[in-house]
């Protein structure tokens, strides 16, 4: 089980009982059991009475035998408020001020487990009471909102996801949200479509923000085009939230205070440590928090772009303009008690 992003053991079971679970697993899903030799992807239709859960599964065939993947989402946990992302005070009044302005593309990056498309689900979110047309093409639907006409990629029956782009811009879109740009033909529409003045937002899988530029000139997209009509920056990552049951305070070392510093940071006296109890199953943490870098782009950073700036000197341009690095939030989250100085330093930050 992989618990609060870690994994964690929970039984070791008979080769023969672990093929037959697997097997009514893909019968759940309803999944081609005339192709065993291939990678497989669906969704588990569950019985009447567990209308909460949505289930997504992966099956691959592996050395001696099949692996598979479950991801369970909890339809009535999932909290689509801004609010509840974790974002810092800085950080939540440059998205609202994204969200606000409703134009141009909007990329929410990271990589892969970081949580880019809750926090596309919670933008999205933001507009259900403006009475707006909000279309959606995923690979696959993540989760299903009442507020968003969502598109599946459907490759079996023609439906590409570049294809899928093209038809939603004739169905009269205020709001355009793409699952990911995996190509330069995807990003290349999606800044067209950001171009007619709706508002795009979408998701890549970057390092930074800076490191997003370099992604989008790898992607063949000229620097005049992103700038005309990138808006923002989204990059996150997730960190454990350290159990509020059981933490313990202790004082801060030299250290530590040192990694402050040099983010120009007051350090606290004192931060928490984890402990482990029974609410938290004895890890010492409960639940996850984004931890976030936000750009809202305005002149000075997108004249940076236009003159074909080399990704080491926009971070430093980013920096110079005030935009807070990931470390940055990542220490803010450690001085307000959220997380610990170990769980951050588990992380790779720039």
């Amino acid at each position: 089980l992989r618990i609060d992003g870690q994994l964690a053991h929970y039984c070791v079971m008979d080769k023969g009982v672990a093929e037959h679970l697997i097997q009514q697993l893909l019968v759940l899903a309803r999944l081609d059991q005339g192709s065993p030799f291939n990678p497989r992807e669906g969704r588990l239709y569950l019985p009447e009475g567990i209308n909460n859960l949505e289930v997504r599964i992966t099956a691959s065939p592996v050395a001696d035998g099949n692996a598979v993947a479950l991801r369970l989402f909890e339809a009535d946990r999932i909290d689509l408020s801004i609010a509840a992302l974790g974002l810092s005070e800085y950080s939540l009044h440059t998205v609202n001020k994204m969200i606000n302005d409703a134009c141009g593309l909007i990329l929410v990056t990271g990589p892969t487990g970081a949580g880019k498309t809750t926090t596309v689900y919670s933008m999205l979110a933001a507009f259900r009471q403006r009475n707006l047309n909000i279309v959606s093409i995923e690979d696959p639907v993540e989760f299903s909102v009442p507020f968003v006409r969502q598109m599946s990629v459907d490759e079996k029956h023609g439906i590409t996801m570049n294809c899928g782009l093209k038809t939603i811009l004739r169905m009269d879109p205020d709001i355009i949200s793409i699952g990911e740009i995996r190509d330069a033909e995807a990003a290349s529409i999606a800044l067209s479509a950001a171009n007619t003045g709706r508002l795009v937002i979408s998701s890549m899988h970057t390092r930074d923000a800076a490191a997003t530029i370099s992604a989008l000139r790898d992607l063949a997209l000229d620097d005049r085009s992103i700038t005309g009509n990138l808006s923002g920056v989204v990059n996150q990552r997730l960190v454990r939230r350290l159990c509020h049951h059981c933490r313990r305070p202790r004082e801060i070392t030299s250290q530590e205070v040192e990694q402050f510093t040099r983010c120009h940071m007051a350090a606290p006296e004192q931060i928490f440590d984890k402990v482990g109890c029974e609410h938290c199953l004895k890890s010492g943490y409960y639940g996850r928090c984004g931890v976030f870098e936000t750009v809202l782009y305005g002149k000075g950073l997108l004249d940076a772009i236009a003159t074909h700036q080399p990704e080491l000197e926009l971070r430093k341009e980013l920096r110079a303009h005030g935009v807070p690095g990931l470390k940055h939030d990542a220490l803010e989250k450690v001085r307000d008690g959220i997380t610990s100085f170990e769980e951050i330093q588990s992380l790779n930050w720039l």
